[in-house]
């Protein structure tokens, strides 16, 4: 992971996202945060921290008419 290519990571607390969403004329449908998979788990075994602060976050929106 990122050993070809570089991430750049944005941190912002789910009170800015959320906000900044709904001000701009979404609604929010779904939160999803993506967690690991085993054979994730079993290549990179520090991945386990992701159960308990994840790393993504998945949004699902609706645009307001």
């Amino acid at each position: 992971m990122g050993e070809k290519e570089k991430i750049l990571f944005f941190h912002r607390t789910l009170t800015s996202y959320i906000n900044a969403l709904t001000k701009t004329g979404f609604i929010l449908e779904n939160i999803v945060e993506p967690k690991p998979s085993k054979e994730m788990l079993e290549k990179y075994p520090a991945f386990e921290e992701d159960f308990r602060c994840p790393d993504f976050i998945v949004f699902k929106l609706k645009k307001e008419r």
